[in-house]
């Protein structure tokens, strides 16, 4: 099971990188897309949530909740 701070490879070529609590992404966290896009920010019950940003691979990004 998954707790505490980890990183998780997935099988599809993206990558988390961050906090887990009973095998879910949960705290805070960085998300590696396939495409080049991340995501850092708050996650809980392995979803986005609360503040955070997006950058994209065009050099846009989003900061938000």
């Amino acid at each position: 099971m998954k707790h505490g701070k980890g990183k998780y490879y997935y099988m599809k070529g993206e990558l988390y990188i961050g906090d887990w609590q009973q095998n879910k992404k949960h705290g805070n966290g960085q998300y590696f897309y396939k495409n080049g896009d991340i995501y850092t920010g708050a996650f809980e019950n392995n979803l986005k949530n609360g503040p955070g940003r997006i950058e994209e691979t065009n050099s846009n990004y989003y900061v938000g909740t």
